[in-house]
């Protein structure tokens, strides 16, 4: 019998990759770009003109599927800021390790991470050349409640925390406490009727409500205002707000993105995508 190899290795492949299930492929961007250049400008004020100073560069990498497989970073006179980043994955999708390079080649910084069943990270190890930080999230996935605890390698307190999600899995509630058990914090989270969240409230140790930030977006779920207010002893003593506009490539990415800080334009964003 005469074996098409070539099917094979087809199936081969389609299979392993309907396994990564847990893989947001690249990163949502459409149109599955294998390179992704990122820019950041600031805006300053010289001369009575506003000039655009380049801040950072980052250059990203996907391969076939989606994976994000590397990055690199580069300063504002383009030479590299890190030795970059490099990204490693299980087989259903769930990024396992990030490696951050120096820039003579040494890890720098690494970050390895374990999942559940359901694609729920479950521990997170932090590593330098001078400490570790081992933190666990418990999940209780009944009530939707994940108990976030971590420490440092000589086993002194780093955080702890309990986050509280709704039916759908979205950030509902957060609340931190201190190593005595005490709340330092409480954040708690809403959202609009596409999914997207619309507004957070932000509450001290003694549950004091001090920030609100309130979001809007546009058709394409992009956020284009931010409004923060600053309230003391409950009146409201500040307002910022920031406005974004967009523009996009035939693929429906964001090509570049402007950010207008109480209606001054402050930022500038550009991405460079290669198909």
């Amino acid at each position: 019998m005469k074996i098409n190899y070539l099917v094979i290795i087809v199936i081969l492949l389609l299979s392993s990759c309907s396994n990564l299930k847990y893989l947001e492929a690249f990163d949502g961007y459409l149109g599955q770009p294998k390179k992704v250049e990122f820019e950041s400008y600031r805006i300053v004020g010289e001369n009575d003109r506003q000039i655009e100073k380049l801040g950072y560069r980052i250059v990203t990498y996907y391969d076939k599927v989606g994976r994000k497989v590397r990055t690199e970073d580069y300063k504002s006179d383009g030479s590299p800021s890190t030795g970059g980043t490099v990204y490693s994955y299980d087989k259903k999708g769930n990024l396992t390790k990030i490696t951050m390079f120096k820039l003579d080649g040494a890890i720098n910084i690494q970050n390895r991470f374990k999942y559940n069943k359901h694609g729920q990270r479950t521990e997170r190890l932090y590593t330098t050349k001078t400490d570790t930080i081992k933190t666990v999230f418990i999940f209780d996935r009944k009530n939707r409640i994940e108990e976030i605890k971590g420490w440092y390698r000589d086993g002194s307190f780093k955080e702890y925390a309990i986050q509280k999600y709704d039916r759908d899995w979205r950030e509902q509630e957060l609340i931190s406490y201190d190593s005595l058990g005490h709340q330092t914090s409480h954040i708690v989270f809403e959202y609009n009727k596409n999914g997207n969240q619309a507004s957070s409230k932000w509450y001290n140790s003694n549950n004091e409500l001090y920030n609100i930030y309130e979001k809007s977006y546009n058709s394409k779920n992009d956020p284009v205002c931010l409004k923060k207010f600053h309230l003391k002893d409950g009146d409201t003593i500040k307002i910022r707000i920031e406005k974004s506009e967009y523009d996009y490539d035939t693929y429906g990415n964001i090509k570049e993105h402007r950010l207008y800080t109480e209606g001054d334009l402050t930022l500038v964003q550009r991405y460079n995508f290669t198909y």
